[in-house]
């Protein structure tokens, strides 16, 4: 299995404090790998500075031969690397087709086809294309999000808390549609409170503690292990 994106001795600082401590990760493409642990772990800062929304302050983000680590946000985007940010970040005063069309932005070649292809995959936003993204329900604003990113083309997506507050019913779905995704060629990097939701669609997993990985095994492996699930998941 190629390697999509390999992370090498990756150490992120806010100040003094550093909250990522030199970290390796890789992530196989075509697959799905999760990256879990409890708040404050670091799980967040890793995919902002995948992302180049934080900047490392030492390590290699290498994606595909790319160095990804001193580029701008939208360069990396540009590249195929696309996050769907913790609490959504739609915007709420545009409309849906508009919040969609943005997801665009850098595109030069026709989005018509994609558009409709998202439309295919979330069919509750055909039905509200031109309401303000706002009116949306919690849910139907997460399908927007990935819809939104699903727009610029991405090699690799990247979810940052998929499931949160969102009712069980739609978590299921959004996690269908992410195993859907995926089977297609998708390339996907999930950070999820959820633990055993993530780790049922994942083929890889990754444990975070205090800003260092503390397990890296088989998602199957990881969920059918009670003491890693009782040591790490919570439960």
């Amino acid at each position: 299995m190629n390697t999509l994106l390999q992370v090498t001795g990756l150490h992120v600082h806010y100040g003094a404090i550093e909250a990522v401590k030199g970290i390796d990760l890789s992530l196989a493409q075509g697959r799905i790998t999760a990256l879990l642990g409890a708040n404050g772990a670091g799980k967040s800062t890793t995919l902002l500075t995948l992302s180049g929304l934080v900047r490392a302050s030492e390590g290699s983000i290498d994606f595909d031969g790319v160095e990804l680590r001193e580029l701008a946000p939208h360069q990396i985007v540009s590249h195929g690397v696309v996050q769907v940010p913790e609490g959504r970040e739609i915007l709420t005063t545009l409309t849906v087709r508009e919040n969609l069309l943005l997801g665009g932005y850098r595109r030069h070649d026709n989005i018509a086809a994609d558009f409709k292809n998202v439309l295919e995959w979330f069919p509750r936003l055909n039905e509200r294309l031109d309401g303000a993204a706002g009116n949306l329900s919690g849910g139907e604003q997460q399908m927007l999000a990935i819809a939104r990113a699903l727009m610029a083309q991405p090699r690799l997506l990247v979810l940052d808390e998929p499931s949160m507050g969102l009712a069980p019913l739609l978590v299921r779905e959004i996690f269908k549609i992410l195993r859907e995704l995926n089977a297609g060629g998708l390339t996907i990097f999930l950070v999820e409170q959820n633990a055993r939701q993530a780790l049922k669609i994942a083929h890889h997993a990754y444990v975070m503690e205090n800003g260092k990985l503390v397990l890296s095994a088989p998602a199957a492996d990881m969920l059918n292990n009670s003491k890693v699930v009782e040591a790490y998941l919570g439960a």
